[in-house]
């Protein structure tokens, strides 16, 4: 079954319009991707397993970049700041806008 015909009978079954043949080959189309889900979900486990990927690793690296990211923002953030108020100071001084 194409994705075509596959997009088809799925609409179908949710219109409720499919008949008893479309629905048998709309449930073994379903099977097979199950087997292939698992299939995918099995080889990539033991890919993982090879590389030594390790989830919590990952989420460790995540957050200490994460960290980093909010640490640069604000940094940033204080750094514009300081010498926005001293631009501004000066402009002022320049165009004589002082009392």
């Amino acid at each position: 079954m194409n994705s075509d015909d596959f997009k088809r009978y799925f609409k179908k079954y949710q219109m409720g319009t499919l008949n008893d043949e479309e629905m048998d080959r709309l449930e073994n189309e379903l099977e097979k991707l199950d087997e292939y889900q698992t299939f995918l979900e099995v080889e990539m486990e033991e890919i993982s397993k090879r590389n030594g990927y390790n989830l919590e690793t990952e989420r460790k690296i995540l957050r200490r970049g994460q960290f980093f990211a909010y640490f640069r923002i604000g940094l940033v953030s204080i750094v514009v700041s300081l010498l926005l108020l001293p631009t501004l100071y000066l402009l002022a001084l320049a165009l004589d806008i002082l009392p």
